[in-house]
């Protein structure tokens, strides 16, 4: 059964599959600079010229990457000039969108990226699984289900790593695990992604070859023809993990001792309630009150959670954050001060690089801030990059409405007795991302529990908080980050993947019986 504040959830977020993270609404500003649209070369310019020009230009007033001080990962001045003569016989938005999407994929950073323009109609209907070696067709349309489960060598003549190769210009990324996994999941399916790829046919046919010289060849399809068949076990072996649409629930195996917590995303009550008032510029009304108060509370329920789990005894916490693509991270923070006294937590930090296009989307935020460096003398500088330290340093003394909201609304654990004192397992795979992958990150430098799953698809330091854009010229549409997140141990910052402390990423084997090898390693290990 399906609970009711999944679809009061739904209806808040209502974000597309093609966007860089789940959970977080997006809002999309229009993207303007008059230094930039006052300049000779931009009047005399074509639509995609005059976009192309913005984007770079975004990228270098907004991405933390290119704040004053910092080296820059790529020449900026260099790509827009390239990109200014190429733009000038550019067919399409749809070109112009690939093309700066390869501009936005140098900055490894999966939260910069354009939305691209996907006909959702249109499908490839199969699914592949990558077990790091091989690649496998998992899934297909019923009339070739006897292709099921073989062994791909090559699409349309080329090898399957060639192919994947060739969607590296049309997808931002932070690591290798991050872009196989949305390429095999999201991109090679898409028959609009598949327009921009060098091994496109002229008819849009895939010719999947496989390793026992079989061939299979396939047209997209139309949504209402998709009929896929998966090659999977029918029967899960892990009872505790739920396919639910609720952000997180837990499940006491009370023979077993383990209390098994599903976070699926970092969303509630309360991260609704300040997006909500970040943008707002008036109070919420009775209507919206009443809906965000069906919506359950991340503390309120952890609270309930760690007292069922001391009436029980139980002697371990299992946290599932698989398929996590984050939200909020100051959920994070509340799960962390169960965990650990919330004193003896080393939290990450973040800095933050204010631009017009900030202000535009915060501006309550915004004006707050305004006020707080005026009454220390101090200049707001635009283009900037605050530490949050400073930020807090710099209203210490006086009373800030959002930090006390939010202090009210994202309730710490301070009770050091309270804290779960038994044994923490973390399952993460290559779909943990953003806040969640912060979670995990700041378990392992405060060696909070152990890790096991597969690599992570996120940067322990790395990028975040998406503001979104429209170029006016071609409506074309996307995200800029505008945070710089640290790891608590900053030594570590060179990392480009989370690695756990078990390595059990699933295989064709476990596929095929619906294994979960996570599951399985916590039980034969601690039973």
């Amino acid at each position: 059964m399906r609970h009711k504040y999944c679809v009061l959830i739904a209806s808040f977020l209502c974000v597309s599959s093609t966007l860089p993270m789940r959970g977080q609404n997006i809002d999309f500003k229009v993207y303007s600079n008059p230094k930039v649209q006052e300049a000779s070369n931009y009047k005399s310019a074509n639509i995609y010229q005059k976009d192309a020009l913005l984007f770079v230009d975004l990228l270098k007033e907004c991405h933390p990457c290119f704040s004053h001080g910092l080296i820059p990962p790529v020449d900026l001045d260099s790509l827009q000039r390239v990109a200014y003569r190429w733009a000038a016989t550019c067919p399409s938005a749809v070109k112009l969108s690939a093309y700066l999407e390869s501009i936005a994929a140098l900055l490894h950073d999966g939260h910069t990226t354009l939305i691209p323009n996907i006909n959702m109609n249109l499908i490839y209907p199969f699914l592949l699984f990558n077990d790091g070696r091989s690649f496998y067709l998992q899934g297909v349309n019923q009339e070739f289900r006897s292709f099921l489960g073989k062994q791909v060598s090559l699409i349309n003549g080329h090898s399957i790593g060639d192919v994947i190769n060739g969607f590296r210009p049309l997808i931002s990324s932070d690591n290798e695990a991050y872009f196989l996994d949305k390429v095999i999941r999201i991109d090679m399916p898409s028959y609009s992604m598949w327009q921009g790829h060098p091994y496109c046919q002229a008819d849009s046919t895939l010719r999947f070859t496989f390793s026992d010289g079989s061939e299979l060849t396939m047209h997209p399809v139309s949504r209402n023809k998709l009929h896929l068949v998966l090659a999977q076990g029918s029967k899960r072996q892990n009872t505790m993990r739920q396919n639910s649409k609720q952000p997180f629930l837990y499940r006491i195996d009370s023979i077993r001792s383990i209390c098994y917590l599903q976070f699926d995303q970092c969303i509630d009550q309360s991260s609704i309630r300040v997006q909500y008032r970040m943008g707002a510029t008036g109070p919420l009304d009775d209507a919206l009150e009443r809906r965000l108060a069906r919506i359950p509370r991340f503390d309120s329920f952890l609270k309930g959670m760690f007292q069922d789990i001391k009436e029980k005894g139980i002697k371990t916490l299992v946290i599932d954050v698989r398929n996590n693509k984050g939200g909020d991270s100051r959920l994070c923070n509340v799960l962390l001060s169960w965990l650990k006294p919330i004193e003896q937590v080393h939290f990450w930090t973040s800095s933050i690089r204010f631009s017009n296009l900030w202000m535009q989307h915060y501006p309550v935020l915004a004006n707050e801030y305004k006020q707080e460096f005026a009454k220390a003398h101090l200049p707001l500088k635009v283009g900037a990059l605050y530490d949050n330290t400073f930020l807090s340093r710099l209203n210490k003394n006086e009373e800030n409405d959002t930090q006390k909201m939010e202090d009210d609304l994202f309730v710490l654990n301070k009770d050091s007795d309270s804290v779960f004192k038994g044994t923490i397992i973390f399952i993460q795979n290559q779909r943990t991302y953003s806040s969640a992958g912060l979670l995990l990150t700041a378990a392992a430098d405060n060696h909070i529990g152990s890790i096991i799953g597969s690599g992570s698809s996120y940067t322990p330091c790395s990028y975040g908080d998406l503001l979104g854009w429209i170029l006016p010229n071609t409506k074309i549409r996307g995200t800029v980050s505008c945070k710089m997140f640290y790891r608590p141990d900053k030594s570590k910052c060179g990392a480009s993947s989370l690695m756990p402390d078990v390595l059990l990423s699933p295989n064709w084997e476990s596929i095929l019986n619906a294994d979960d090898l996570c599951w399985e390693w916590i039980v034969k290990t601690k039973y």
